[in-house]
């Protein structure tokens, strides 16, 4: 047994791949030198925070960013759900700094494993391990507020011939076809194949972002598809039931998920797009203003889109040490950029109402831009 895919790009799909093709050039060409990591710091938060709020996260973004900051620890079990997810992209991205990397069984399992360590939910006890034949089978149910839409994965027995396929196909998409495609194939087959019992969307997103990655499509990392897929609500399961069907398939035609991917993928590309531009243009219209730089705009950007921050997590933000940001915020919060919520530990510092009030307009002239 194994799962066969085929697929057909309408105009539409060719358009959205054309596109993304010429903006992640130009996108990348516009990054002011030395903003690479915020962006990609940003990307990960985002795609954290969207996967696992596609399944119902509900940890908000100023948490979730200081979770994935590594600067709050996890207190509840979605927050560490939050974590985990983390450190499951850690884990992939150190993977795919050598391009010649290819995802075998090992690799999918261990990143299952890691997005659910510690995990109460069931199914987590088996993190890692492919649903074993003799094993309870599964029926996914995902509400989105219209009442339950069900599929059907394969039998476990047929599991692990499944993924001897599907690691097979995802090395020969990977060379082969176009980098999104490549990403949409894997991301689609591997939800089609469910082989574990908990943390298959979530792995399913990790390993489509791993994909972009090694073919060179993730602009640096930059791009958050998850997010995209979050905003775009009942249009993903809506997409993935259109594929799949109530129930597994052996031979698919994933020409519609295909098609939704690449779209959301182009959105991604947009996104960062606008955020890029957005933040050159503001720097150099606030450059004659007292106190107004490159960072404090990118600080601006960044509290408008995931609150309030920490010193820690400025630390990061701006890479200097921990008394260099405490002494740049201290400068802030008199200058009347910030005001300080909150006293020792439970510090964090936000926009005053004045200057948020000021961003909050400039974005609404684009609010194609607010991603989070």
């Amino acid at each position: 047994m194994r799962l066969q895919l085929d697929y057909t790009l309408s105009d539409e799909c060719k358009e959205d791949l054309n596109a993304i093709d010429a903006e992640r050039y130009a996108v990348r060409a516009l990054i002011p030198g030395g903003l690479e990591s915020y962006f990609a710091r940003q990307a990960r938060i985002f795609s954290t925070r969207g996967s696992t709020a596609i399944e119902g996260n509900e940890v908000e973004g100023e948490r979730a960013a200081s979770i994935v900051e590594g600067t709050l620890a996890p207190t509840d079990q979605q927050q560490l759900e939050i974590y985990n997810l983390a450190q499951a992209y850690d884990l992939a991205y150190q993977l795919t700094d050598d391009r010649s990397m290819v995802i075998d069984g090992g690799t999918v399992r261990a990143l299952n494993s890691v997005l659910q360590k510690g995990a109460t939910e069931p199914g987590a006890a088996s993190r890692g391990n492919y649903r074993r034949p003799g094993g309870p089978e599964v029926t996914i149910r995902a509400d989105r507020g219209r009442g339950a839409i069900l599929y059907q994965p394969p039998r476990a027995d047929d599991v692990n011939r499944l993924m001897r396929g599907y690691v097979e196909d995802v090395q020969r998409w990977t060379e082969d076809e176009p980098g999104p495609v490549a990403a949409a194939l894997t991301h689609f087959a591997f939800v089609s194949i469910h082989p574990f019992e908990n943390g298959n969307g979530r792995t399913a997103r990790l390993l489509a972002d791993m994909v972009l990655d090694l073919t060179g499509w993730s602009v640096e990392r930059m791009l958050s598809v998850s997010s995209a897929i979050h905003a775009s609500g009942d249009a993903y399961f809506d997409a993935l039931r259109a594929t799949q069907g109530p129930a597994f398939r052996e031979a698919v035609d994933a020409s519609p998920f295909v098609e939704y991917h690449t779209r959301q993928l182009r959105r991604a590309v947009d996104q960062l797009q606008q955020s890029v531009v957005w933040l050159v243009r503001t720097t150099e219209e606030s450059s004659d203003a007292e106190g107004t730089d490159q960072s404090s705009v990118l600080l601006s950007w960044y509290l408008l889109n995931l609150g309030p921050i920490t010193s820690s997590a400025y630390a990061k933000l701006i890479g200097a040490s921990q008394s260099t940001a405490v002494e740049k915020l201290r400068m802030q919060v008199e200058s009347g950029f910030l005001t300080r919520l909150g006293a020792g530990r439970s510090t964090r510092y936000a926009l005053t109402s004045e200057v948020s009030e000021r961003v909050a307009r400039r974005v609404s002239e684009e609010p194609s831009l607010y991603v989070a």
